[in-house]
């Protein structure tokens, strides 16, 4: 499968750094043929030699800044249109485990004919019993902190029904933006669901964001989550 990892990126360079030194420790990094979409700011040169020191990425730089609702679309709709068949986003304040693209290579493939509309790495489970680290489950549940999806469910499902502008929310249902969108209106509407590690392959490490807060930071961080796990088989991934 053509699989290829994107990130988006503004300019908080001390985030950035812990993220692509995270990254760079995952040995199968140079096969995804990583690729940055980076809002122009003053930052942006940085950014760019973090960039290409750690990840050895690709850099593009927005002709116009496009915000936190719009860069993953642009990021997802120009890699989609160049081929790609599995797309993992990734952010410049998510940390990841070493073995995160050994999950997202199985599960690319495992779920591809399933009813699964993404992949994320990041679930926040309180514990995850022994024997259960490299255990997926399905849920009605999508969380963004690094996540993947196929071509065929970004045309049929996610391009179209995408909020770029805070626009989606109702009367009822006031939460919006492209995630909140997903899990309150597209996931149900369709009755999809989301494969999730029960031992969380990413975490947050953002206090200071757009829409997050020193307060509101801690709920953001993945109980499970362990930066270093040992490389295991195909074979070893289980689907309950």
């Amino acid at each position: 499968m053509n699989g290829r990892l994107v990130f988006t990126a503004t300019d908080r360079t001390d985030y950035f750094e812990a993220v692509c030194r995270s990254w760079a420790a995952v040995p199968t990094l140079p096969a995804w043929t990583p690729q940055v979409f980076l809002e122009p700011t003053p930052a942006a040169d940085v950014m760019t030699g973090l960039a290409r020191e750690h990840l050895d990425a690709a850099v593009v730089v927005n002709p116009r800044r496009h915000g936190v609702l719009h860069n993953p679309w642009v990021a997802l709709e120009t890699m989609f249109n160049s081929r790609a068949e599995f797309i993992v986003l990734a952010e410049d304040d998510i940390i990841v485990s070493t073995d995160i693209l050994d999950y997202f290579t199985w599960a690319a493939r495992r779920f591809a004919d399933e009813h699964i509309l993404a992949v994320s790495a990041c679930s926040f489970y309180e514990t995850c019993p022994p024997g259960d680290e490299h255990t997926v489950v399905a849920a009605p549940e999508f969380c963004p902190l690094v996540w993947g999806t196929w071509a065929d469910r970004w045309y049929g499902v996610l391009r179209d029904s995408w909020d770029h502008d805070y626009s989606s929310g109702t009367a009822t249902d006031p939460q919006s933006g492209w995630d909140w969108n997903l899990n309150l209106r597209v996931i149900p509407a369709g009755n999809w669901m989301i494969a999730l590690p029960r031992a969380s392959r990413a975490s947050h490490i953002g206090a200071h964001g757009t829409h997050t807060t020193p307060e509101s930071y801690p709920g953001s961080v993945a109980a499970t989550y362990t930066p270093y796990r040992e490389p295991v088989a195909p074979q070893a991934w289980c689907f309950r």
